[in-house]
Formats: C-alpha cells, structure tokens, sequence
C-alpha cells in the first residue's frame, strides 16, 4: 500500500478493514461493522460527555479473557493460578479521516475498549477521553500489523452483561446471514452446472 489520493469515503474503508483485521489479530474471535452501541450516560467525564454523541460504531469486536483463581500463593510471593472460565470483553473502534469527522463525535462508551483510528499524526492522545486509545494509520508500518500504530492503549470500562449478550447476538447474526448467503450461491453455481 502506497500513499495515494484517495477520496474520504475510501480512506474511511480502508481504515475500517483495517480496522477489522487489527481486532481479529488481537485475539478478537467475532468481529463485525456497523453496530449500534447501547451507550453509558452515567459517565462524568465533560470531555466524553462532549465527543460520546454518536451510537453506531465502525469496528467491534468480542473476545474472551480467561479468568483465573488463586490456589496456592508461594512465600516469594509467586501466585499458582488456576483458570477457572473466561469472560467475554468487547473492543470498538471509530474511524475518523478527517479534522471536521473528528469534531462532529464518535461513540466512546457501551464497550469494555474503545479505540480511535486516524490518519497518521491527524489527532493527539491528549485531545481524547483518557479512556480512549488511538491507534494510527501509517503505510510505512509492515502489512502484518495492519499498517497501524498503537500510540494509546485504552483503559477498561465496565459494561452492563446485557450489552455483551446483545453484541454477541448481533455479531452471530450477521455472520451466520453471511454464510448463508455464501451457501446459497454455491447451491445456485452448482444447480447450474448440472443443468448445462
């Protein structure tokens, strides 16, 4: 991928497949576009008050943290853990190509992680929530790591349950839709074959 003059509507493509495999290479097993995000209102912070205005985010992404319990603690201190289950985490991100784009909000709440993606250098780490990470584009960077740079890792936000099963739904959904669709075309190819 080379620097090219790409229209808004294609860079935000791009970043947003970008986007996609990013999540899925971080360990993110369903990954999806487009989904609208039940938000926090609770949040105190003004600044997220301020950007948290929209409800449809570009990239969102389920994981599973594995949950460990304590059974033997050593006298230096060392810990032997037993994983006892996982618990399902969720990961978004906004695409944002632009100044005015960036200035107009994005969603920032309703996830466990929210992250921003942005042309190289387009924001600083300072003008986002502190909870928000913000990942960059940069073609420079190896395909391997999705042409992205982590220059904030986000914090973790508690979500309602609800909100994860919903996600998890509407993820499934759309991917069982997908392979459905996928089906459909081969049996359509395959009747057609037989019948020539």
């Amino acid at each position: 991928m080379g620097e090219k003059e790409l229209t808004e509507t294609l860079n935000h493509r791009l970043l947003k497949l970008l986007g996609v495999k990013y999540l899925n290479k971080v360990g993110c097993r369903l990954v999806t576009t487009e989904v609208w995000i039940i938000g926090d209102w609770s949040i105190e912070d003004q600044l997220t008050k301020d950007t948290d205005n929209k409800r449809v985010i570009d990239v969102v992404g389920l994981y599973d943290q594995p949950l460990y319990q304590v059974v033997k603690t050593y006298p230096n201190g060392y810990e032997e853990k037993k994983r006892v289950g996982t618990k399902q985490v969720s990961k978004g991100i906004e695409v944002k190509v632009s100044r005015q784009d960036f200035k107009n909000g994005y969603v920032c709440t309703g996830l466990n992680y929210h992250y921003l993606l942005t042309p190289k250098d387009m924001v600083t780490a300072k003008e986002l929530p502190k909870h928000v990470g913000l990942l960059e584009y940069d073609p420079t960077i190896h395909p391997a790591d999705c042409y992205i740079k982590i220059r904030r890792r986000p914090t973790f936000q508690q979500t309602r349950q609800t909100t994860q099963d919903y996600l998890t739904f509407r993820i499934t959904d759309r991917q069982h839709g997908a392979y459905m669709d996928i089906v459909r075309d081969q049996i359509t190819q395959l009747t057609n074959l037989k019948n020539d």
